[in-house]
């Protein structure tokens, strides 16, 4: 089992490290295995690339984000500005039906509704405007309307379980509940405790997915 100290060094010097990030304003604490991130970033990708390689440190059990987007000067945009580039965005993007989805931007903060089919189409929503200059966080509140059949969602999520081969099945219990799905068990790595959730939002007809999934550093195959 790794000490709060060694996960201290690896994700303070990791941090370091990462030339996508600025990291003289984030401060790490660490506390039984779960990271908290204080402090501010400068734009709203860095946040996520910080939190993102924290998961990614080995003995890492949660991660407690924090974090204040205080954009550069020069970075300052218009909610006018904003909400036009977010639905040229959306325009553009190939997998995201603009038609469904409204946008509302209020100080750099971007809100997303509307009704999609498939969950990875309100995924792609968010990263199709994470990147813009002048956004600030992003809520998404697009809902996901099934138009399938959801009575045989499990069988559906245990093959796909399957077939990846990042995933080992054996350790993960699935349980659905009309459209919404509850995952449990233990993995070694965040990649596939997030992966996992990934496959089950794949399955059509899936509204909700609670992944109650743990990383285990001392997981046995």
């Amino acid at each position: 089992m790794r000490t709060d100290n060694e996960i201290f060094k690896d994700v303070t010097e990791k941090l370091e490290f990462d030339p996508r990030i600025n990291n003289s304003n984030v401060t790490v604490a660490v506390k039984e295995g779960i990271v908290t991130l204080m402090g501010r970033v400068f734009t709203y990708p860095e946040k996520s690339i910080v939190e993102e390689d924290v998961k990614n440190i080995r003995g890492v059990k949660g991660v407690a984000e924090e974090l204040e987007v205080s954009l550069y000067k020069t970075a300052e945009r218009t909610d006018a500005d904003i909400a036009a580039a977010v639905r040229n965005a959306l325009e553009w993007h190939v997998f995201v039906p603009e038609k469904d989805i409204q946008v509302v931007v209020e100080e750099g903060i971007v809100t997303l509704t509307g009704e999609v089919p498939l969950n990875y189409q309100r995924e792609r929503a968010s990263s199709a405007v994470r990147n813009l200059w002048g956004v600030k966080s992003i809520i998404n509140r697009i809902k996901v309307k099934p138009k399938v059949n959801v009575s045989d969602v499990k069988s559906k999520i245990v093959k796909e379980f399957e077939r990846n081969a990042r995933i080992d099945a054996t350790h993960i219990s699935v349980e659905a509940i009309d459209s919404k799905v509850i995952l449990r068990g233990s993995v070694p790595s965040w990649v596939e405790h997030d992966e996992a959730a990934t496959a089950a939002w794949l399955v059509p007809g899936v509204t909700s997915v609670e992944n109650f999934i743990t990383v285990e550093e001392d997981y046995i195959l």
